[in-house]
């Protein structure tokens, strides 16, 4: 992972995202519309993300996250995303205090899609995450175990873009979506609703 891609996220985690206050709601799957036009460029442009708090078809609680943008383009391929100039990026807050307590970073480096969560407070990777590209829809998309951060008993998610071009690095950040908890189903039981999250098996 590039020290410029750490850098920026660290900058998302310590308050570049729209804090709201929340009422807890039992839920377990969340999508959220974000408005358009408040980027710069389409492909900075947040305008849907979305996060998971369920149990894998083997049983395992996982936390899922996808987001989409007003351009539909392939990580893989795009030359800002190939230069590591450019990445997609949620913040999760598990204590309520408007704040990111952990990262999660969704890059494409030299066209390999990678994805990794980072804890604020000492910025140290965790874990590496499933991530994958939803090209019918213009999804990204990323899992990961709940144990990486520690199995909270709810989270909330907050999408991030950061896109460079023409010289100018160009940045949307969403609000904070509703509490979610984990689903005591399994996914092979109980489908999430609003995107795919990879299973087990990927």
């Amino acid at each position: 992972m590039s020290h410029r891609i750490r850098r920026a996220l660290a900058g998302l985690l310590m308050g570049g995202l729209v804090a709201t206050a929340a009422t807890p709601v039992m839920a377990n799957t969340s999508s959220v519309d974000d408005p358009t036009g408040d980027a710069g460029v389409p492909q900075a442009d947040v305008t849907w993300f979305s996060g998971t708090y369920l149990r894998n078809s083997s049983g395992v609680p996982t936390i899922g996250f996808g987001l989409k943008t007003a351009a539909t383009y392939d990580p893989r391929t795009d030359g800002t995303w190939t230069a590591s100039k450019s990445f997609a990026a949620w913040a999760v807050d598990v204590n309520g205090d408007n704040q990111g307590d952990f990262g999660v970073l969704y890059a494409a480096p030299d066209g390999k899609l990678i994805a990794g969560v980072i804890r604020e407070s000492d910025n140290k990777v965790l874990c590496a995450e499933e991530s994958a590209y939803d090209a019918a829809r213009g999804i990204f998309i990323a899992s990961f175990p709940a144990t990486c951060i520690g199995s909270p008993d709810r989270y909330r998610v907050a999408g991030a873009m950061s896109y460079e071009t023409g010289g100018t690095l160009y940045k949307d950040d969403t609000a904070y979506g509703d509490w979610l908890f984990l689903d005591p189903e399994p996914e092979a039981i109980r489908a999430p609703t609003g995107y795919w999250m990879i299973g087990a098996n990927g």
